[in-house]
């Protein structure tokens, strides 16, 4: 045609409940665009969902042998979701490994005109997290008196590690001290990791650092530090004194106090250190296994 209009005969009563949205006027547009794939995600041990940028169909698109998953794992079956037709369910025939990172490769799929797209690949991870038990994540290091700075930023910290073979998510547990509980935000902690817990306001001086709203402030001369659960359950406790320096130059501030041997049940004076580290401790966000 050569003209386009829109008509719309209405009374006073509905005179304003007329709409016109997405109006397209040229040529037929034909889509010969191929599927993409947009994520991959673990719903469960034995359930991964793979979400394509459109609908999808075709026998191959609903093969369990189209969807190779690295390190590998079998596919049982694969369906397409009753309400939206760009997402595909995977069931799986043996679990998931906790704390795994996978790839996916989804060889074929089809949208609904047939446009094929192959070798898509995605990434994914499967992290459940896991029940504590006392011990198993430790108070490892911590800065009570950060002045005069000596090389770290001048912030308090506390320092944690997961001597565990466990996976946890800190988010909602309490770190405090003898008066208050502050509240970690979110965040993981992996087995053999070492996570730094600070203030919100810090937590840019200590990349890769936790935030913990409300976070406790610990007295330079003596106090406790509890972690605790959601439930309560405690965790860790350590009731420090500056004693524990072994040295008067750092006792009067800018050095952490650090656990010396994690594996010793003993959590009093005679475990702890302060730091010879220049800096004036080894907080260091994100690292894993033994000490530094």
């Amino acid at each position: 045609g050569t003209h386009f209009g829109v008509l719309g005969t209405y009374t006073l009563s509905n005179a304003t409940k007329f709409f016109f949205d997405n109006v397209y006027v040229g040529p037929e547009i034909i889509d010969t665009q191929a599927p993409t794939l947009v994520s991959a995600t673990a719903i469960s041990a034995t359930q991964v969902d793979v979400l394509f940028s459109e609908s999808v169909a075709g026998a191959q698109t609903l093969s369990p042998s189209n969807y190779a998953l690295n390190p590998a794992t079998t596919v049982a079956s694969a369906t397409i979701d009753g309400t939206n037709g760009a997402l595909v369910h995977l069931t799986l025939s043996s679990n998931l490994q906790n704390g795994q990172n996978y790839q996916i490769n989804c060889i074929q799929i089809q949208d609904l005109l047939g446009n094929t797209a192959t070798n898509l690949l995605g990434n994914f991870s499967y992290l459940v997290s896991e029940t504590p038990v006392k011990g198993d994540i430790l108070i490892n290091e911590f800065m009570a008196d950060q002045s005069p700075v000596v090389g770290l930023p001048e912030a308090e910290f506390i320092e944690i590690y997961n001597k565990s073979n466990k996976y946890f998510d800190l988010t909602g547990w309490k770190i405090g001290d003898a008066s208050s509980d502050g509240t970690i935000t979110t965040g993981w902690i992996m087995p053999g990791e070492y996570k730094i817990l600070c203030s919100s306001s810090n937590v840019d001086s200590f990349p890769g650092a936790i935030a913990v709203t409300s976070f406790p402030s610990l007295n330079n001369a003596s106090d406790d530090i509890v972690l605790k659960t959601p439930s309560l359950l405690m965790i860790d406790k350590v009731s420090y004194s500056d004693t524990w320096y072994g040295s008067d130059a750092k006792k009067a501030g800018g050095y952490t106090l650090e656990l010396i041997n994690p594996s010793d049940p003993c959590s009093d004076g005679s475990n702890w250190i302060g730091s010879n580290n220049t800096n004036g401790g080894t907080a260091k966000p994100n690292r894993t296994g033994g000490m530094v």
